[in-house]
């Protein structure tokens, strides 16, 4: 089984590698590498010319759907992808914020986090919430750091 990268739709080089070495047939061999395949350069681009337009630390819910319509539309976002980032701007609509409010995303989902982990150790059980909140989180910050002039390359292994 391929793992796909949360932000490139990219096979997890390790079990690319695995996969490859356990091959015995004459299969065409892909090259395993830390550095960007080029066939999913453009989809990276795209990710990173879009995303560093908008501040997720300051924006509004409409401003945040027009960046994930926009990534998607450019093929840097996966239909799941699209749907849990889509997903963010109903819990916004539920906590009140208005479609043109101004707000800082990581902070929300960091404090919804925060308050989700708190309730699952008094409760002393797992709540299926934080697995999704983590990721928006992830999600979040890593167009955040897309957002700042030296933003690092994208983590493929995420």
């Amino acid at each position: 089984m391929l793992i796909q990268s949360i932000l490139g739709g990219r096979p997890d080089p390790a079990t690319l590698a695995r996969k490859e070495s356990s091959d015995t047939g004459n299969v065409h061999r892909h090259a395993v590498s830390t550095t960007e395949p080029s066939m999913s350069a453009p989809r990276d681009d795209a990710l990173r010319a879009i995303a560093a337009e908008y501040d997720v630390t300051d924006i509004s819910p409409r401003a945040f759907s027009e960046m994930i319509d926009r990534l998607r539309q450019a093929g840097a976002l996966s239909d799941k992808d699209y749907q849990e980032l889509a997903a963010i701007r109903v819990d916004l609509e539920q906590a009140g914020v208005g479609p043109d409010d101004e707000i800082d995303l990581v902070q929300f989902y960091r404090q919804r986090l925060q308050e989700a982990a708190h309730a699952e150790e008094s409760q002393k059980s797992p709540r299926p919430d934080l697995e999704r909140l983590r990721a928006r989180v992830e999600w979040l910050q890593k167009f955040a750091a897309l957002r700042s002039p030296e933003a690092s390359p994208i983590d493929t292994a995420a």
